[in-house]
């Protein structure tokens, strides 16, 4: 009797770590969104920094040239 209290408290344990967890990831989510969203001036500066630009553009031209060969 006691290891089929011992099992039901398992899987007790394993639904909350996993709710838990879920809700860690859909808290997660949501910051990431709001802070997108809110200031998208961030992102822009993230992404269209002149030397983020410089630096993809000569990657991108290197995998050309070695596509290429």
């Amino acid at each position: 009797m006691s290891r089929i209290i011992t099992d039901s408290k398992m899987k007790l344990r394993d639904r909350l770590s996993f709710f838990i967890f879920v809700s860690l990831v859909i808290v997660s989510l949501c910051i990431s969104c709001l802070i997108t969203v809110a200031n998208p001036d961030t992102v822009v500066n993230a992404f269209c920094d002149k030397e983020v630009v410089e630096d993809l553009r000569s990657d991108v031209s290197l995998y050309a040239k070695d596509m290429c060969l």
